[in-house]
């Protein structure tokens, strides 16, 4: 295959039509094993769910580049359960080379609810080890869901949570974020040629009030338009003041919430997977 660019990609499949190798036109090249009816791929064994299946990855980013490796698992249904990325020194084991390892569990819908990453792993391990459900393991990500497999709630390893409710026709009706603050939802009547089609989002309270409660500046918040008034002037009356805010703002940024690139990145992933939710179940007509 050549695309756009004139790059040239040889990709070959096995009897199944499976990729099994790519080779690029700079030397470098994917590899993929797979393991099947629970048996492990030999020199890559991992644990495999009962019927379930594994899939191995070699990989060279670029001629001359060491192999890399990453090893997949999947249960019975198809569901991704396991992910062990490739090897890496663990600066608490001595340096030794270790493989990230990140676990999925669902409930018997297929709804993912709970993901450990391999900071929690250990601990997830031994909560296994004493025959704990893994479900039941609060160290990870975990979700809920309601009975039409809608997610209610999406809890953090430190117990921050958000959450969702939904109207009648399965539509996200109000989106409660991390920080408290929550978003309603309004759609098009049926009398729309539309209906059904978001119409608008309306957030309750104050957008800024996070924001600078997050960096340390809640008594810049004001709740009422004389409490804006009253703070505005006093802050243009204290020009010290004013400039000493204005010269630690971006350390007092840098040091809050709003950088947690962690929990950023996990709104995020929540979003794509309200976005996924949405486009793979079939929302009934409002007038209905």
């Amino acid at each position: 295959m050549i695309d756009a660019d004139g790059h040239h990609t040889d990709t070959y499949t096995d009897v199944l039509g499976r990729t099994t190798e790519t080779l690029y036109d700079d030397g470098s090249f994917t590899q993929t094993l797979y393991g099947v009816s629970g048996n492990p791929v030999p020199g890559y064994e991992v644990t495999i769910p009962a019927g379930g299946s594994e899939k191995v990855e070699i990989a060279q980013r670029k001629a001359g580049d060491p192999m890399v490796v990453t090893i997949y698992v999947s249960d019975a249904s198809g569901n991704l359960t396991d992910v062990y990325q490739p090897a890496v020194p663990d600066p608490n084991n001595g340096g030794a080379l270790t493989r990230p390892h990140t676990s999925y569990v669902y409930d018997q819908a297929g709804d993912e609810v709970l993901q450990v990453t391999a900071e929690e792993q250990a601990a997830f391990q031994a909560w296994l080890s004493q025959g704990d459900s893994p479900a039941s393991f609060t160290g990870g990500t975990a979700w809920s869901y309601d009975q039409n497999g809608d997610e209610l709630t999406r809890t953090l390893p430190d117990g921050e949570e958000e959450s969702f409710t939904y109207n009648i026709y399965n539509q996200v009706a109000t989106h409660t974020d991390f920080d408290g603050n929550t978003a309603t939802y309004t759609y098009l009547p049926a009398s729309d040629p539309n209906a059904g089609s978001l119409e608008q989002v309306i957030y309750g309270g104050a957008i800024g009030v996070s924001p600078l409660s997050a960096v340390g500046l809640g008594e810049l918040v004001a709740r009422t338009p004389e409490q804006y008034v009253e703070i505005a002037v006093g802050l243009a009356g204290d020009l010290p003041r004013l400039a000493a805010l204005r010269a630690g703002l971006r350390e007092r940024e840098r040091r809050s919430p709003l950088c947690d690139s962690r929990r950023l990145a996990g709104s995020l992933e929540a979003a794509y997977r309200g976005m996924w939710r949405n486009g793979c179940g079939t929302v009934p007509s409002p007038s209905r």
